[in-house]
């Protein structure tokens, strides 16, 4: 009996990784077929598994949310500023929350994209003052449109997006 119990357990554990580990990517690049499919999934688990193996999903969709009104507040607030040459969205996620992997390479961002984050940090901590921000842009995507020989290109991960700034 102990050892199954034991199996179960494992079993949870390897699910609860592989299930965090997706849905942050579906929240963090806008995959998700439906918010509430996925907040009823998450109800079902809390159903069978309890509330301490859904408290981490539910505040990742609470830091998606959080995150959306931050967005919107900066998009407002900087309006009077001189305009970014791109277009910012940042997810600002708690650190126990998300599962994040570790940056496989030290990336150099653009001038332009060190910036436009330097801006919003400064908004950020304007109202939150003692918290910490970091630039994770191994979570983040990119997209960059150009032409070559006539062929439309798009890239759509962060590591793709700096090939052509080398």
């Amino acid at each position: 009996k102990q050892w199954y119990q034991r199996r179960v357990a494992i079993t949870a554990g390897i699910f609860e990784r592989y299930y965090k580990q997706h849905l942050a990517k579906r929240l963090l690049h806008n995959r998700s077929v439906s918010d509430d499919a996925e907040k009823n999934m998450i109800s079902k688990l809390k159903t069978e598994c309890g509330c301490q193996f859904t408290c981490k999903l539910e505040g990742m969709f609470k830091d998606m949310n959080i995150s959306n009104s931050v967005n919107e507040k900066f998009k407002e607030q900087t309006r009077d500023q001189p305009p970014l040459s791109l277009d910012l969205s940042v997810r600002v996620l708690t650190t126990g929350y998300w599962p994040t992997p570790p940056c496989k390479t030290a990336s150099k961002l653009p001038k332009e994209t060190e910036m436009a984050f330097e801006r919003f940090k400064t908004f950020y901590l304007k109202d939150h003052s003692g918290r910490q921000l970091n630039l994770q842009p191994q979570l983040g995507q990119a997209d960059i449109n150009a032409i070559f020989y006539h062929k439309k290109e798009k890239s759509t991960d962060c590591d793709s997006a700096l090939i052509p700034l080398l």
